[in-house]
């Protein structure tokens, strides 16, 4: 189908008249709706082995993982980048110093929640309902877990995913490796070489970036 794809559009550079455009159309639609079936299918696939065969699992994230990279060719206070490195450096230079640490003595007596309060179970239908609404669209995170994986194989992971917000709940505890993010430096204005032309955000992994958000939604309604 994809030859035949092909060789129609080249028909139909060189005639483009109606008739034949509507024949490319049907079957640009017909071959789009096949893609999207095998690709379905080969999920599917995936997820039921999830155990008996998870190499095929991680392979598919790791064809996943998107990383845009950081410009490589930069300038900052007279000093140019001509590697990915170089240009890396340039831009945490930049980034630390644009920012500043803030006291925050002030927020010490703040109250917070009383000593009696408690978070009740996470249900898999709260957690499943989250998923749904994330974006598929954003790129992978710190941990290299894209949201799109999260929501494709939502079936497989949900349960994993309910037992391990539900101990930390229970015991109190977030993992320091769901608090690492990396700082990606994007384009505000002006010249693409100058890194001060740069605001730098923070990408947080997939994962407890949901698990914030269901806690969040506790704690709004509290």
């Amino acid at each position: 189908m994809m030859r035949e794809k092909k060789s129609m559009h080249n028909r139909l550079k060189k005639d483009p008249n109606r008739n034949l455009k509507k024949e490319y159309n049907s079957l640009h639609n017909r071959f789009k709706a096949r893609h999207r079936a095998l690709r379905l299918q080969h999920v599917n696939n995936v997820q039921v082995n999830l155990k008996s065969n998870p190499e095929k699992f991680w392979s598919y994230v790791n064809r996943k993982r998107k990383d845009k990279g950081t410009p490589v060719n930069v300038t900052y206070q007279g000093r140019n980048s001509s590697d990915s490195q170089q240009a890396t450096d340039l831009f945490a230079t930049y980034f630390k110093n644009a920012y500043r640490n803030e006291n925050l003595d002030q927020f010490e007596h703040l109250s917070v929640l009383p000593n009696n309060f408690e978070l009740s179970e996470l249900s898999l239908e709260e957690i499943s309902n989250k998923i749904d609404k994330l974006d598929a669209k954003k790129g992978s995170s710190p941990d290299g877990i894209p949201n799109e994986l999260l929501k494709m194989w939502k079936s497989g992971l949900i349960y994993p995913l309910h037992i391990l917000f539900n101990k930390s709940l229970q015991h109190g505890y977030f993992t320091g490796w769901w608090k690492i993010s990396h700082i990606v430096p994007i384009h505000k204005k002006g010249s693409k070489l100058n890194v001060e032309n740069y605001r730098g955000i923070a990408i947080l992994s997939a994962i407890p970036k949901l698990f914030e958000s269901l806690v969040y939604d506790r704690l709004y309604l509290h």
